[in-house]
């Protein structure tokens, strides 16, 4: 993967260049940069592993990845969460097989190793006369992972014992996200098991997608999506803001006018789920202020890596960005609602998100098909060398007092930038203590404007 000197990983760090607003193909297609993600990104970052209202009871679990490790998330006999990872320690079987369910114990189909909802190992057939009473069970229990947090329902993991903290990791971007989780005292649930589906795409490619691209949906590619549900209306780049943090997180909102009541939408809402919305807002309002209750319309996020979600009430949703190779993704989605949202309005959005944003909702083939098809193009050894460009709005980012973050228009790719940014700073670092710690927003702007160069060739990739 890299020389002595670490140049090979400079290389492949170097192909995203955020302040002359470029992006080298390649780091969307070769299969070097794919195991240095999986290596400084899915084994270092917080990564989203299950909602806490999947694992209510004791010894509810569900199974997912974290980059192309499978894990076990599971609710423990003292009620903490806990997450191991999917591979029996004999031969290295997949344990637990099912998707999500109730077990008080994970049992091993190869050879009936059986492992407690602490991880240890407890029963090994023919301990007696097979190991002659020999083996250490103690050191033999399922692996864990180095750290495990929740944020206001969210449940992460980490790999990296020296990983910051989530709150540190999460930092500012907790402002917008209670935007989606603390609107209501009792907070969110999912609805379901989660949708699942695989893309031919570049994680990347969705995550940049969902941290700021509004300019596809209304000057393209879900314009007709809108209309048909009526609720296409044309705006201008200023008319929102994308916002992110030096830490790699972002979201983009539209900015509602202050004489708008709350409630008042175009959005085609039940009246039971309209009536609702209202009092939702209020809540909002009085738990978050006017302008995160209110005035703020978010559109979409992502936690930097592969958390995305979305925040409209027509359809809210989180989704995760599994990575499968260098040229596919696992999709897992869920529609998450208030849980105190009485039935109907629960069946309405959930409804609604199926209808948009489910495996074959109108907005999701549409990006699905965008997603594939630029990462076909880029296997030519030809296109591979060139440069995607990601300089919309470059060297117009600000500082708002009232928002946390650099901040750019609505239409912008000043959080892609961000993105890119953090991406390569965990490329190019051997470990977190390697790492420089975030800037300050000012120090962004300034360190934007100190090193914004112009646009070079575009067929240099490295």
């Amino acid at each position: 993967m890299s020389g002595p000197d670490g140049s090979r990983t400079s290389d492949l760090a170097a192909l995203v260049d955020p302040e002359s607003g470029l992006a080298a193909r390649r780091a969307y297609i070769d299969p070097d940069v794919y195991q240095l993600e999986l290596e400084r990104i899915f084994a270092r970052c917080w990564l989203y592993v299950a909602h806490e209202s999947q694992l209510g009871r004791i010894g509810d679990f569900v199974t997912t990845t974290m980059g192309e490790d499978q894990v076990i998330v599971t609710r423990d006999r003292t009620r903490a969460i806990r997450v191991f990872i999917n591979s029996c320690r004999h031969k290295g079987m997949q344990v637990c097989r099912a998707e999500q369910g109730n077990a008080m114990s994970h049992r091993c189909s190869y050879h009936g190793w059986t492992y407690r909802l602490d991880g240890s190992l407890g029963g090994v057939p023919n301990l007696a006369d097979a190991y002659y009473d020999e083996l250490d069970r103690r050191s033999l229990g399922l692996v864990p992972v180095a750290q495990v947090a929740t944020y206001k329902g969210l449940v992460f993991a980490t790999f990296d014992p020296d990983a910051p903290s989530l709150d540190d990791y999460l930092g500012d971007t907790r402002w917008y996200l209670d935007i989606l989780l603390d609107q209501d005292p009792d907070g969110t649930e999912v609805i379901g098991p989660a949708h699942k589906w695989r893309v031919e795409s570049n994680w990347k490619f969705p995550a940049e997608n969902f941290i700021g691209d509004f300019q596809h949906a209304q000057a393209s590619t879900h314009v007709s999506a809108m209309k048909a549900q009526g609720f296409y209306l044309p705006v201008t780049a200023d008319t929102g803001i994308q916002a992110a943090t030096e830490t790699g997180h972002g979201i983009f909102v539209q900015i509602l006018p202050g004489d708008l009541e709350p409630g008042q939408t175009r959005l085609p809402l039940s009246p039971a789920t309209r009536a609702w919305y209202r009092e939702r807002m209020l809540r909002g309002i009085e738990r978050l202020g006017e302008l995160r209750g209110h005035r703020l319309g978010p559109v979409a996020g992502t936690v930097f890596p592969n958390l995305s979600y979305l925040v409209p009430v027509l359809f809210p949703s989180v989704r995760v960005w599994h990575p499968r190779g260098p040229e596919a993704v696992d999709i897992h989605a869920w529609c998450i609602v208030d849980r105190s949202a009485p039935a109907e309005v629960k069946a309405d959005i959930a409804t609604s998100y199926l209808r948009n944003f489910g495996p074959g909702g109108m907005f999701e083939m549409d990006d699905s098909e965008n997603w594939q098809l630029a990462t076909r193009a880029n296997r030519g050894w030809v296109t591979r060398r060139g440069h995607l460009h990601v300089g919309m709005g470059l060297g117009h980012e600000r500082v708002e007092p009232e928002l946390p973050g650099v901040t750019g228009q609505l239409m912008s790719e000043s959080n892609a930038r961000a993105f890119h940014r953090r991406w390569r700073g965990l490329m190019a670092a051997p470990g977190w203590p390697d790492i420089e710690p975030p800037m300050a927003p000012d120090e962004v702007l300034v360190h934007i404007e100190r090193n914004r160069t112009a646009p070079g060739p575009v067929v240099d990739a490295p």
